[in-house]
């Protein structure tokens, strides 16, 4: 396991969650390729778990909260999302297991699709 901060290359992605909690996250960590953030105020929590696919080339976005909805903190991600994944050669980035309604249609407006046509598919997909 490694401690992360905003020295790393996650440092902007760190600032998102820190902006979105109004404080220091008290989780920053890599480990087995999964990146973990998590932070908190008075009132609720924020978290991000992206794990690093190197064998498919993708950026999975396995879990993702934000405290405060609709203020721009997904939207820039998303952008840090697709640099991040250009620069590290991935080809797609996936959102895991989307179950609301909110998420899909963020997800659409930024050009996502469903990995596959299954009538159970859950998973949302889009290239780099």
């Amino acid at each position: 396991m490694k401690l992360i901060d905003k020295n790393s290359e996650f440092g902007e992605m760190i600032t998102i969650f820190e902006e979105d909690a109004g404080q220091s996250l008290y989780l920053s960590k890599l480990d087995m390729q999964r990146l973990f953030l998590k932070g908190c105020n008075e009132e609720d929590e924020n978290e991000l778990l992206l794990r690093l696919n190197t064998y498919l080339k993708q950026l999975v976005v396995a879990r993702i909260n934000f405290i405060h909805q609709r203020q721009g903190f997904g939207e820039r991600l998303l952008d840090l999302l697709m640099k991040y994944g250009k620069e590290q050669g991935y080809k797609r980035i996936m959102f895991e297991c989307v179950l609301s309604e909110p998420l899909k249609k963020f997800l659409t407006k930024h050009g996502f699709r469903l990995a596959s046509s299954e009538p159970f598919e859950m998973n949302w997909i889009k290239e780099m």
